[in-house]
């Protein structure tokens, strides 16, 4: 029973049968009705507050509903007539708790439309039905001739944008059709509309500080206007209602556009400064001809907005393409939010001094599209730029170990060679093991071989290691090279000093020895060796254990 008495939409996922689409359609009119009836007794209740409370007014109570019903159709964009002086300028203030109201209550409408049909049904029907509701009464309970026929328009066009805000909440269609567009429609258009709120809220900041500076003349005018208690209460509502057309205004001044109050124009490099009516907002207005620095600094804060927008889009984006079109969409949201703003904010009274008060849309619109594209995409291209001169952290680097000829047993029976210092040099004093070669052409570099620095009493003394690693990893090493542990062994004869026993002075080279370097030496084979592709890769071995106790082969030809 709880459940069935909360205001909770309908989940997408609900279980329960779809409503059909008329009792939705009817739904909506009943919505649409208790607003509208809702905010024309709020507006009377208010004219007939004001009417009590100045108790000089020769005015009746009937007259004060007459006046709460021409508000309540001003509130919907309607000019109105009264006493033949036609009043176009609508109170925004009134104006945006409608659209609040009726968005608020489609929201939390307790039978909620399923679907992308009913939710357009929905919206049209509470169009029309609050359109219709607005000029029925409006025509019916205000003076005659006051309100015109066009009432029914401009209401439902208020009616049908509350109504599609209320209707796409999360989990409806409507939301579902707008989160499948592209990530840069979304983002431009939450990042206009940021921005113009932004600036709305810098147009009210400059109202604000407008009035401040002026409050002596505030004070003075609304002594001099409203002297009673009832007419200084009158006089300060209708200011406050009329409090978002003049930030609608400084708006246009914070973008350099300005905005106009009867004959008088006013912008921060000049203003053309008229006689005012007595009116205490008007005193906010700039009171110099000339430029003023105060409102030159106003400048700056469009070019802060353009640049956060153009700085919001690109941390959201990664494709240049992306940020750049997210950025024109935010300027045309932007600028077409303000131009529809500053339409619907001004107007004034005909036939008198101030017949037009406000900033200029068109104008305003598009300096606003322009400056947000501009600098937002000159934001957007100088992050990218200081992305691609940013130093990228440098890959690690890893050294690729030399190659090692894999170690053979040095007897029959097995023996392991020594280790050796990761060089090819061996540590413990045992012959060294064979390295890879660097060059193919250090054929030409003597091989002097293990067993000259051998131990005679040690048969199993000479190590090496059968060169395995070819460039193919299958063969024997190529002819002609040599080992470089031998040779660092044979210059460094300390390093036989940790020999089991025996003698650590070299013996003599043997002449099989010299006869074998004079062979590796040869001119023809070191061109072989040179001409060889995969001999650029051998690896230099020691002579095998098979070898003659001498260094020479025993069939005669070189170390392989």
């Amino acid at each position: 029973m709880i459940a069935e008495l909360t205001l909770g939409r309908l989940a997408p996922d609900d279980d329960r049968a779809a409503p059909r689409t008329w009792v939705v359609a009817l739904a909506a009119a009943v919505r649409a009705l208790s607003v509208g009836l809702s905010v024309v007794l709020l507006a009377c209740g208010l004219t007939l507050i004001l009417w009590a409370s100045a108790p000089d007014s020769t005015a009746d109570a009937a007259n004060a509903v007459q006046a709460g019903v021409v508000a309540f159709a001003a509130a919907h964009l309607v000019p109105v007539t009264l006493g033949g002086v036609t009043v176009s300028i609508s109170p925004l203030l009134v104006s945006g708790a409608v659209l609040g109201l009726l968005s608020a209550v489609t929201r939390r409408a307790r039978l909620r439309p399923v679907g992308r049909t009913q939710e357009v049904v929905a919206v049209l029907s509470t169009a029309a039905v609050y359109g219709l509701f607005v000029s029925v009464v409006a025509r019916s309970f205000a003076p005659a001739g006051s309100v015109p026929p066009t009432a029914v328009l401009t209401a439902g066009a208020m009616a049908l944008v509350a109504a599609a805000w209320g209707t796409a909440a999360p989990g409806s269609a409507l939301r579902g059709w707008w989160a499948g567009t592209p990530l840069w429609l979304r983002l431009g258009a939450r990042a206009g509309t940021a921005a113009a709120l932004a600036l709305l809220a810098a147009g009210a900041l400059a109202v604000v500080a407008g009035l401040i500076l002026s409050f002596s003349s505030v004070a003075a005018l609304t002594g001099l206007v409203a002297p009673g208690v009832g007419a200084g209460l009158g006089l300060t509502v209708l200011q406050l209602l009329l409090v978002p057309n003049a930030a609608v205004a400084g708006t246009g001044y914070v973008t350099g556009v300005g905005f106009q109050i009867g004959q008088g124009d006013y912008t921060p490099f000049g203003s053309t400064v008229v006689d005012l009516p007595a009116v205490p907002l008007f005193a906010a207005a700039p009171e110099g001809v000339a430029a003023s620095v105060a409102g030159l600094v106003w400048l700056v804060v469009p070019v802060a907005v353009a640049v956060l927008v153009g700085w919001w889009v690109a941390q959201r984006t990664r494709l240049v393409a992306d940020r750049f079109l997210a950025v024109g969409t935010a300027a045309v949201v932007a600028g077409v939010a303000l131009c529809v703003l500053a339409l619907v904010a001004r107007g004034g009274v005909q036939g008198g001094p101030i017949a037009a008060t406000g900033a200029p849309a068109a104008l305003l619109g598009g300096v606003v599209v322009a400056g947000v594209a501009v600098v937002g995409g000159l934001t957007v291209l100088a992050q990218f730029a200081t992305a691609l001169r940013a130093p990228r952290p440098a890959a690690p680097v890893t050294s690729t170990p030399r190659r090692r000829a894999a170690a053979a047993p040095a007897t029959a029976a097995g023996a392991a060679s020594s280790g050796d210092g990761g060089d090819g040099r061996p540590t413990d004093g045992n012959t060294p093991t064979a390295v890879a070669g660097e060059d193919a052409s250090s054929d030409q570099a003597a091989s002097v071989a293990d067993e000259d620095t051998a131990e005679p009493e040690s048969p199993e003394s000479p190590e090496s290691t059968e060169g395995t690693d070819r460039t193919d990893g299958t063969g024997p090493a190529a002819d002609g090279t040599a080992t470089e542990a031998a040779q660092d062994a044979s210059d460094s004869p300390a390093r036989s000093g940790d020999r089991e026993a025996g003698d650590t002075d070299e013996p003599d080279a043997d002449p099989a020895v010299a006869e074998a370097e004079a062979e590796d030496t040869d001119p023809a084979r070191a061109a072989d060796a040179d001409a060889d592709p995969a001999d650029a890769d051998a690896v230099d071995v020691a002579p095998s254990p098979g070898d003659q106790a001498d260094g020479a082969p025993r069939d005669g030809r070189s170390h392989s």
